[in-house]
C-alpha cells in the first residue's frame, strides 16, 4: 500500500442536517455537490489503497464511493452521481486510461485525477491529454491527495460558475425580450422552455395560482409529464431534505431517496411580487449530474423577472377586460338612441374583422378593426335622438351636425390611452378615396387603413338595413353600389377583400 500521512486530518465540516418542513414555498435545489460534501469516487484493484483514502477522504467532510476497476466505476456513476474520480491507471478488465475516455464521453461534467506508480512523461502526458484534471504519483501522501482533489473541485466550480453566467446573460435577455409581452401562455411557455435548456433538466413545470378565484394553472416543458400542485407535494414528502438560510431567506435542498429513485435532482424555486406570491417554477433532472448552487441562483433570476412579467401580463388581462366592457357600454348606449340602427355597430365590427382577414392583415390589425368597427359611431351620442331618428331628409344644417359625429368620437375618446389605436377608424371611416370625405379631406392611402375598411363596412351595413327614411337594399344591390365606387369613395383594394368574404 503505497500511502503516508505526514500532517494530522482534520475534519472540516460536518454532514448538513435534516429538516422536515415542506410547508412554504421556497427556493429549493437538490444538490450532493456543495463543499466538502461532494462526492467522490476513488478506483483502484487496491483495496488497501481504496478504504484508505476512502476513510480519509470521509473525515474531509466528503462522500466516498469505491470501485476495483472501470466497468465497476462506469456501474456506479449509472447509479449514483459523483463530482470527482480518483482513478489508478493499471487496473485489470479496465484501465485507468480507458475509464478516462468513458468518463469523458458518458459523463463529462465529472472531474478525474489518475493516480499512477509510474511517473514516466509519457504516462503523464496521455492521461492529461485525455482530460485528467491533474496526477499523483505513488506513493503519495494523503494531504497531497486532499489538496489536490481541493483544487480540482475549485476547478470544477468554477467551470460550472462560467456556465452558469452564460445561462444567466441568456435569462436577463429573455427577460428583456419578455418586457413588453403580454400574453401569459407566451410568456411561461418560453420561460420554461428556456430554462429546462440553460439548466439542463429533463422537466421544468411552471404553476400560477389562480387569479381572482381562478383555477391554478400549469405550464410544462422537457420529457414526461408536467407537475402540478399535487406532484410538487407528493414529491416534497418523499425525499431527503436539507434547510439552510441565506440572505434571509429559506433555501430548500432536496436529494434523491429510496421513495423517489427516479429523482435525482429538483429545483423549487417560488414566484412572487412582494404583495403576493404567484406561483413556483419547478425542473427536475431524472437522472446524471444534480442540479449545482448555481443552477438555484438562475432559477432565482428568472423566477424574479418572471414573476414581473406574470403580474404586468395579468394586469393586461384585467385592463382589456375593462376595456372590452367599457366599448360594450358605449356600443349599447348608442343603439339605445337609434332604433334603426340596432346591431349596426356589432355588423360593422364582425366585417371589418373579416375583411381584414381576407385582406391577410395581422392579428393586431384585425383585432384593431374589429373594435373600431365597435366604436366608429360612437360620435353619435351627443347628437339629438330627433336628429338621428329623422324620418326625412337632413337639411344642410342637419346634415353639418350629423358629419360633426367623426369629430365628436374622436375627441371623446382622445384621453383614454387604450383607444389610441382606434381613434383613426372613428375619425376618418368618412374620409373618401377621392379626398372629397370629411373631416379631414385625406385621400387615398393618406386614410388609415382600418378606417378605409371601415368606410366599406359601414356602407354595405347602411345599405342593406332599413332607416327611418328608406328601405334597405338587397345584398346584390349593395355589392354593386360598392363597385360602382370603388376607386372613387372607397379603396378598391378593400372592396375587393370585402366581396370575398361573401364567397365562403
Amino acid at each position: 500500500m503505497s500511502i503516508t500521512s505526514d500532517l494530522p486530518i482534520v475534519s472540516r465540516r460536518a454532514p448538513p442536517t435534516v429538516a422536515a418542513d415542506v410547508g412554504r414555498p421556497v427556493s429549493a435545489v437538490v444538490t450532493p455537490t456543495v463543499g466538502r460534501s461532494a462526492v467522490i469516487l476513488v478506483v483502484d484493484d487496491d483495496e488497501g489503497i481504496r478504504e484508505v483514502l476512502s476513510s480519509f477522504l470521509k473525515l474531509e467532510g466528503f462522500r466516498v464511493l469505491t470501485a476495483a476497476h472501470g466497468v465497476e466505476a462506469l456501474r456506479t456513476l449509472t447509479q449514483q452521481p459523483v463530482s470527482l474520480v480518483v482513478s489508478d491507471v493499471d487496473m485489470p478488465i479496465m484501465d485507468g486510461l480507458t475509464l478516462l475516455d468513458e468518463l469523458k464521453r458518458l459523463h463529462p461534467e465529472v472531474v478525474t485525477l489518475m493516480s499512477t506508480g509510474d511517473d514516466r512523461a509519457q504516462t503523464v502526458v496521455e492521461a492529461m491529454k485525455r482530460g485528467a484534471f491533474d496526477y499523483v504519483v505513488k506513493p503519495f501522501k494523503i494531504q497531497d491527495v486532499i489538496q489536490t482533489v481541493g483544487r480540482a473541485l475549485e476547478h470544477q466550480r468554477i467551470q460550472a460558475e462560467n456556465i452558469e453566467l452564460q445561462g444567466a446573460l441568456a435569462l436577463y435577455r429573455l427577460a428583456d425580450e419578455l418586457h413588453d409581452e403580454t400574453n401569459l401562455d407566451t410568456i411561461v411557455t418560453v420561460c420554461a422552455e428556456t430554462f429546462r435548456v440553460q439548466a439542463r433538466a429533463d422537466r421544468v413545470s411552471i404553476i400560477l395560482t389562480g387569479e381572482g378565484g381562478g383555477k391554478e394553472r400549469t405550464w410544462g416543458a422537457g420529457i414526461g409529464e408536467k407537475l402540478g400542485r399535487d406532484d410538487l407535494t407528493q414529491t416534497a414528502s418523499t425525499v431527503q431534505q436539507t434547510t439552510l438560510v441565506s440572505e434571509g431567506r429559506v433555501h430548500r435542498f432536496i436529494t434523491q431517496t429510496e421513495k423517489n429513485e427516479s429523482i435525482s435532482s429538483l429545483v423549487l424555486s417560488p414566484l412572487h411580487t412582494p404583495n403576493k406570491q404567484l406561483g413556483w417554477l419547478i425542473a427536475i433532472r431524472d437522472g446524471g449530474r444534480p442540479f449545482s448552487e448555481g443552477v438555484r441562483k438562475l432559477a432565482a433570476v428568472l423566477t424574479d423577472r418572471l414573476a414581473f412579467s406574470v403580474h404586468n401580463a395579468r394586469l393586461q388581462d384585467t385592463l382589456e377586460g375593462s376595456f372590452r366592457s367599457t366599448i360594450q357600454a358605449f356600443v349599447t348606449s348608442l343603439e339605445e338612441k337609434d332604433e334603426y340602427t340596432a346591431g349596426h355597430s356589432e355588423r360593422v365590427a364582425d366585417y371589418a374583422r373579416l375583411t381584414a382577414e381576407a385582406m391577410g392583415l395581422s392579428a393586431e390589425l384585425v383585432e384593431r378593426a374589429h373594435q373600431g368597427g365597435r366604436l366608429h359611431d360612437i360620435g353619435k351620442l351627443p347628437l339629438p335622438d330627433e336628429l338621428l331618428n329623422k324620418p326625412g331628409p337632413l337639411t344642410t344644417e342637419e346634415y353639418e351636425a350629423l358629419k360633426r359625429h367623426t369629430t365628436y368620437g374622436y375627441e371623446l375618446l382622445r384621453p383614454i390611452p387604450f383607444f389610441k389605436e382606434l381613434l383613426p377608424a372613428v375619425w376618418s371611416h368618412h374620409e373618401r378615396w377621392d379626398g372629397r370625405g370629411y373631416p379631414q379631406g385625406l385621400a387615398g392611402e393618406e386614410i388609415p387603413l382600418t378606417a378605409r375598411i371601415m368606410a366599406v363596412a359601414d356602407s354595405y351595413d347602411a345599405m342593406t338595413s332599413d332607416r327611418a327614411y328608406r328601405k334597405a337594399m338587397s345584398h346584390e344591390e349593395a355589392i354593386e353600389e360598392l363597385h360602382r365606387c370603388a376607386g372613387r369613395q372607397f379603396d378598391p383594394r378593400v372592396v375587393d377583400a370585402f366581396i370575398t368574404i361573401f364567397r365562403a
